[in-house]
């Protein structure tokens, strides 16, 4: 494995995940096998383990922060092994099973079970945790009705308490 840090000079998340999409187009997505954001310093910096030595593409700074951010088992994923494979309404172990994805937690709640059923919601964040790849969840609606569990970084993330 290649670990690879970039500053993006960003400080807002979805201006950094851009940045990183672009990178991962000019690599190319078998390269890239996990691609992490981090906060560093009040800026967004990026991690990506790749399965070779790739070069620094032109323009972009080492990011040697989120690179020991990487070491230290931490980092937002954006892009994982299996992260094309979850779509829609699965069960726990269904999303375990297919992807890179290690941990499914509850915010407030025990773990759930293998059968309980997450709702991608197209948009899946799992961060990691000691180098364990987390996806923290919430007790929500399903799409096309039920209970169950969904993403708690949701795609589209609305202000809270009306802005304050």
């Amino acid at each position: 494995m290649n670990l690879i840090g970039l500053s993006t000079g960003r400080r807002d998340l979805p201006g950094a995940e851009h940045v990183l999409h672009e990178l991962v187009a000019l690599l190319g997505r078998p390269a890239v096998r996990l691609a992490c954001t981090h906060f560093v310093g009040g800026f967004v910096e990026l991690s990506l383990e790749t399965a070779a030595a790739v070069p620094l593409p032109e323009g972009l700074s080492p990011g040697e922060a989120a690179v020991e951010a990487h070491r230290l088992g931490g980092g937002r994923a954006v892009l994982f092994d299996g992260a094309e494979e979850l779509t829609g309404v699965l069960t726990v172990e269904a999303l375990v099973g297919r992807s890179a994805i290690e941990r499914v937690t509850v915010l407030a709640g025990a773990d759930p079970g293998p059968e309980a059923r997450v709702d991608t919601l197209g948009h899946l964040r799992p961060v990691r945790v000691g180098g364990t790849l987390t996806l923290a969840t919430t007790p929500g609606l399903l799409t096309g009705g039920g209970h169950g569990l969904v993403p708690f970084e949701l795609a589209d993330q609305g202000t809270c308490c009306g802005g304050h």
